[in-house]
């Protein structure tokens, strides 16, 4: 029996000890029971009366009842791990898309007619813009740091604040997006070629709009289209895709199916990786694995993430051909002053 004290008299505080109570008498409420509420151990608790009792039952019932509605609701189910027990099912993603499909892939050149050259792209609902200036001369504290006389390529990454659910807004020494425009700029300087230029500097700013999955293959192919813009000279498209597996590390199934172009959802759950290849071969210039992935499913994701690459090109070769026709029908450019990519030129034998 607890020792008597003076009664508490407000019904809230009775109500929830009442409702934590099993026997709904308080001689044997336990410790634990009772410091949940923050009630001493000693202190009894007047039973409150039967009215009270029934409001507050109402009041618990309707609280179950719109938690079980609002627990369904997108913005709750935006940060909660992705369910992928239903892809064994109908072999449809939780968008729709098949294994092998990419998303809905969106560009422009030429967006900002200030700079020496810009972009914008859409991959899904991941936005990125990006500008180019230069070639511009190195500067004195440059020069000191670089050993070659060639041009340097200044990769700049800026996330907006409200780009993700999270908003919150990256500082500049982060160092995830200073991994991300240090591979860039690593992988960019093997398409470019920087000996044309030398004692030169090549800044690409990339700013994220929005992220859904797949950054890292958004900022490589908004970047590619920047410099082909400005009339950076290149060896060929630097593309970039991402691909991922339908199982997690943990499951260890090793019959797990390879997906391309992973979103924000998925990336949060299955093992992923992003690849970059140079032009429409499989020579890969950027692989960027940041999650555990059994090795027997490396070999399947890699060559997915290849493909994906070669779709990628595709569609962005095709965006630029588009531009540079509507520019000889607007009369800026002559016909004869652009070769496209890939085009064959006719030679005579004497």
């Amino acid at each position: 029996m607890l020792a008597p004290a003076k009664p508490i008299n407000c019904p809230l505080a009775s109500c929830l000890a009442w409702s934590a109570c099993p026997t709904k008498k308080f001689t044997n409420c336990s410790d634990s029971e009772l410091s949940l509420f923050r009630l001493p151990p000693s202190a009894p608790v007047t039973t409150p009366s039967t009215d009270t009792i029934n409001r507050f039952d109402l009041y618990l019932r309707a609280t179950s009842v719109l938690d079980s509605v609002f627990s369904h609701s997108p913005a709750r189910n935006v940060a909660m791990p992705l369910d992928t027990s239903t892809y064994s099912m109908a072999l449809l993603r939780v968008d729709g898309r098949r294994w092998n499909e990419l998303r809905r892939l969106h560009a422009q050149i030429r967006t900002q007619s200030a700079s020496d050259g810009s972009s914008y792209l859409e991959m899904g609902h991941t936005k990125v813009l990006c500008v180019v200036t230069g070639p511009t001369e190195k500067l004195a504290s440059q020069r000191m740091a670089s050993s070659s006389s060639s041009s340097l390529l200044d990769v700049n990454i800026s996330i907006a604040g409200f780009s993700s659910v999270d908003r919150k807004r990256p500082s500049r020494t982060d160092k995830r997006v200073s991994e991300m425009a240090f591979t860039v700029q690593q992988s960019l300087n093997k398409a470019v070629h920087a000996a044309i230029f030398p004692n030169s500097t090549i800044s690409i700013s990339l700013t994220v709009l929005s992220q859904d999955g797949s950054l890292l293959a958004s900022l490589f192919n908004a970047a590619t289209l920047a410099l082909v813009d400005a009339g950076i000279p290149m060896s060929d498209y630097v593309t970039a895709c991402t691909s991922g597996s339908t199982s997690s590390y943990a499951a260890a199934d090793d019959a797990a199916d390879p997906l391309l172009d992973l979103n924000r959802q998925e990336e949060q759950e299955l093992p992923f990786l992003t690849v970059a290849t140079l032009g429409g071969s499989d020579r890969v210039c950027a692989l960027v694995c940041e999650s555990r992935v059994q090795v027997s499913r490396l070999e399947g994701m890699l060559a997915v993430g290849v493909d994906g690459c070669k779709q990628v090109r595709t569609l962005l070769d095709r965006v630029i051909r588009e531009r540079g026709a509507k520019m000889i029908e607007e009369g800026a450019i002559a016909r004869g002053d652009v070769v496209g990519a890939g085009d064959e030129m006719d030679t005579e034998e004497d």
